[in-house]
């Protein structure tokens, strides 16, 4: 983050087209998004990987191999198995949706992987991150919560089978699905929104020279 006494400015992990309003929103405060902010190898360039943990990802692969296309649902909603790279497992074609809390990180990998979301917020981000992807970019579907604050079983079913299923509302789901991920490895393209903008920030920073 870069400040003055007449403005700050901002990086975001998001990208332009994904939050144009959003990144303006702010009078005295420039917000620029230099996102998804993943591994490039998940951005059709396999120049650059680095994981925090090294723990190989093999027999989760291997388990994923044996599924049939867009059979899986992936689900991170806790500890319940050994580590595995998420992004491996969104970009995995045995997948067909993903069940998540709607982290900001896991709504970006989710959106730069093309994995359609069933979205099971609990609080803060979550919440309105889910209603972003239901609502504003139709990239999932969001379960519905009983009286006592559970979430029955029909409600998943209901969820799952509307992300994973043949019918109208799924279809265009996963055509908003592909929208955006395409967006996302546009702007983080050499001559992409994300891309222009970081190198304009570090050029600032190493040179002086102010480019925005």
């Amino acid at each position: 983050m870069l400040s003055s006494e007449e403005n700050s400015r901002v990086l975001v992990n998001t990208f332009d087209a994904l939050e144009f309003d959003s990144l303006r929103s702010l009078k005295h405060v420039t917000m620029v998004g230099i996102g998804p902010s993943i591994p490039s190898t998940f951005l059709d360039d396999n120049t650059f990987r680095a994981d925090m943990i090294e723990i190989s990802s093999k027999n989760s692969i291997d388990w994923l191999d044996s599924k049939d296309k867009g059979s899986v649902i992936y689900i991170a909603l806790g500890k319940i198995v050994s580590w595995c790279s998420q992004m491996d497992a969104l970009n995995h074609p045995s997948v067909g949706c993903f069940l998540t809390h709607c982290g900001w990180n896991s709504t970006l990998e989710s959106i730069a992987s093309k994995a359609p979301i069933v979205a099971c917020p609990l609080w803060n981000d979550q919440v309105c991150n889910a209603k972003l992807i239901q609502d504003i970019w139709k990239n999932g579907v969001r379960v519905n919560v009983s009286e006592g604050g559970v979430v029955e079983r029909d409600e998943f079913n209901r969820c799952i089978t509307i992300v994973m299923g043949d019918g109208e509302e799924g279809e265009e789901l996963r055509r908003s699905v592909k929208k955006w991920s395409d967006l996302a490895k546009e702007a983080m393209k050499e001559n992409g929104t994300s891309s222009v903008i970081l190198k304009a920030f570090a050029n600032e920073i190493l040179l002086g020279h102010n480019e925005y």
